[in-house]
C-alpha cells in the first residue's frame, strides 16, 4: 500500500493492490480523496469501483455500483464502472465501412458488436501515474491497441485522465491519438444510484435533459439515424420528472441516446439528477 505525499489541503491519493489475474499481472487500485469526495479506480479498465459523497442520511454515501473485490470485475458483468473502448454502444451487424473498405468486427451482441467487442478497453489492464493540476488530483491511464485489434484499423494511444478537485468536483478526460482512420468513442459506464448502493433503485430519482430530440434505434438497439422530437412523450425531461413516470410506457425501458441542446464547440449543460432522500 502507498499513500502518496499530500498534494493541498484536503487532498491525497493511496495506491493498493486489487487483486491478481489469472496470468499473474497484478491489478492496482488508486483512491483520491479531494474536498468531501472519494474516488476510487482500478487499473483493470481503467474502473471506477466507489465514488464516496456526503449524504443526508449519514456522513458519506458510495453513490457507484460494484463490486468490492477484483473477482467481481473479473468475471460476467454489464461493464460496471469500465472505461468503454474503442467505440461504446454497438456496431450494427459488427462491420463498418470506411475508405471504401469493409471492417469485420467480433460479434459480442448477438450479430452486433458491443462496446469494443470481445476484448475492449474495459478487460485490459492499464499503466497508470498520478498528478497534480491546478486544485485537483488526477490518476492518468494509458493504452496501446494496435492496428487490427478487434477488428478496428490503425495504431491507437488512448489516454484517460480521472481526476477530484477540492471544491467536489469530478472531472473525465479522454484522448486518442492514431496513425490511420478509425472510429473512436471512448467513455464511462457507471451506474449511478444517489441514494447510496443498496438503498433501492433509481425510479424515483428526478431527472433534467437539456434535450429537445434522441436517437431512434431498432429491437436490436441499433440507431436508425432518425432523430426524433421528445416534445411531450414519455423522452421529454426538458422539466424536471421522475424516470419512472413515463418508464412502463417505453418498451424495455430508457437505452437510448439523447442529443445536447446548445452551440457546437461550446460547452453546455447536458443533465441534471436529483434525488431527495440524500
Amino acid at each position: 500500500m502507498i499513500d502518496y505525499p499530500y498534494l493541498g489541503e484536503k487532498m491525497k491519493v493511496n495506491k493498493k493492490t486489487f487483486g491478481m489475474m489469472s496470468n499473474g499481472k497484478k491489478v492496482h487500485l488508486y483512491t483520491l480523496t479531494a474536498g468531501d469526495l472519494k474516488l476510487s479506480i482500478s487499473t483493470l479498465g481503467a474502473t471506477w469501483t466507489s465514488l464516496m459523497v456526503p449524504s443526508r442520511k449519514k456522513p458519506k454515501d458510495d453513490i457507484l455500483l460494484g463490486f468490492s473485490t477484483l473477482a467481481g470485475y473479473t468475471g460476467k458483468n454489464p461493464y460496471m464502472g469500465a472505461t468503454i473502448g474503442r467505440v461504446g454502444n454497438r456496431i450494427g451487424n459488427a462491420k463498418f465501412l470506411l475508405g471504401g473498405k469493409t471492417y469485420n468486427l467480433y460479434q459480442n451482441d448477438g450479430q452486433h458488436s458491443l462496446h469494443g467487442g470481445r476484448r475492449g478497453f474495459d478487460k485490459r489492464i492499464w499503466e497508470a501515474e498520478v498528478f497534480e493540476e491546478r486544485d485537483g488530483i488526477f490518476v492518468r491511464f494509458e493504452l496501446d491497441s494496435p492496428d487490427g485489434e478487434e477488428g478496428y484499423p490503425g495504431n491507437l494511444k488512448a489516454i484517460v485522465c480521472y481526476g477530484l478537485s477540492k471544491s467536489n468536483e469530478l472531472t473525465a478526460i479522454y484522448e486518442a491519438s492514431i496513425d490511420a482512420p478509425s472510429p473512436v468513442n471512448m467513455t464511462n459506464h457507471s451506474y449511478f444510484n444517489l441514494a447510496g448502493e443498496g438503498n433501492g433503485n433509481i425510479l424515483s430519482h428526478e431527472l433534467v435533459l437539456h434535450s429537445s430530440s434522441y436517437l431512434e434505434v431498432n429491437s436490436s438497439l441499433i440507431p436508425t439515424g432518425k432523430l426524433l422530437p421528445v416534445s411531450g412523450g414519455p423522452f421529454d425531461f426538458r422539466t424536471r420528472k421522475s424516470i419512472k413516470q413515463d418508464f412502463s410506457s417505453v418498451e424495455g425501458g430508457y437505452d437510448h441516446c439523447f442529443t445536447v441542446d446548445g452551440e457546437a464547440g461550446k460547452l453546455w449543460p447536458a443533465a441534471e439528477v436529483f434525488e431527495e432522500t440524500s
